[in-house]
């Protein structure tokens, strides 16, 4: 997925930033993000579909886990001239499971036509004493139970199907997620496209800067998807060393460290932190 566009266990590495993939990194404030819908290439082949049910079934039989099959915003490609624009296609949370989710491998066997692509949307929080915050997922959701991640979730179509505004959406999941409004922001823009390689699904990372100290943030975290904060100092060496030593972080969460430590401390860390890993397979143009 660029310009050109196993099993659901918990699969945390000693370092995620194995399983991360960026596609672009930038600065993207609300008017320089837009969305638009584009023709579906999701094609499911009849034995695949059914591959599909079973693994929504199974699913769904997890002891703790509840799953409800809603509507997605599949990432059909994207450019990055005058700011970030998706384009997108209708998908839904059970081909998302069924593909993504479980049958990853897929890509590599059918092609990315067979996988339901949706589009991720995470947001590190910084708060007023120097610390950068996500959320401690708890042991019921279905992907990476236990670890960090940011805040967020996944783009949703908006009324009669229309395509979604993208900071809109992000603001959303900080109401449902962290309580959070957007006069408790004193700055919100996203800073990358990137993709957690395990799942190869795409997500749409953000930097928001909070009015509220660590503590009052953590206070107003919804238990039901997180069951508590996780956080470390603002400090580019505090974020270098969480990445190296893997501690129990998701992909996404790796990702969105190094798209923050690119738009803070410039590129020159950011290469610095990819060639400590053996690794820059970045794909776009960065603004």
């Amino acid at each position: 997925m660029s310009d050109h566009g196993d099993e659901m266990t918990d699969v945390r590495q000693t370092q995620p930033i194995a399983q991360t993939r960026i596609l672009a990194l930038g600065d993207w404030p609300a008017d320089r993000l837009f969305s638009s819908k584009a023709a579906s290439t999701f094609a499911l082949p009849a034995h695949l579909a059914n591959e599909v049910e079973l693994a929504w079934k199974s699913a769904g039989a997890r002891p703790g886990v509840n799953l409800f099959d809603g509507p997605m915003c599949r990432l059909e490609h994207f450019t990055t001239k005058d700011g970030l624009h998706l384009h997108l296609s209708p998908t839904s949370y059970k081909y998302f499971i069924g593909t993504n989710g479980q049958h990853p491998h897929w890509a590599d066997l059918y092609g990315q036509h067979v996988m339901a692509n949706p589009v991720g949307t995470s947001v590190l929080l910084r708060s007023t004493d120097g610390q950068l915050l996500c959320g401690q997922r708890s042991q019921s959701v279905a992907l990476y139970p236990g670890c960090a991640h940011p805040f967020g979730g996944t783009l949703e179509p908006g009324a009669n199907g229309s395509t979604p505004v993208l900071m809109d959406e992000i603001l959303r999941e900080l109401a449902e997620e962290v309580n959070l409004l957007p006069t408790d922001l004193s700055d919100i823009r996203a800073i990358g496209l990137v993709e957690d390689s395990h799942l190869r699904q795409p997500e749409l990372v953000y930097i928001a800067t909070t009015k509220l100290s660590a503590k009052d943030i953590s206070d107003r975290i919804d238990p039901i998807e997180h069951h508590g904060s996780w956080a470390i100092n603002d400090h580019h060496d505090a974020i270098s060393e969480t990445l190296a030593t893997g501690a129990a972080i998701t992909p996404v969460l790796a990702a969105t460290l190094l798209a923050y430590g690119r738009w803070q401390h410039g590129e020159t860390w950011l290469l610095r932190q990819l060639s400590s890993h053996h690794k820059d397979d970045r794909h776009a143009q960065h603004d």
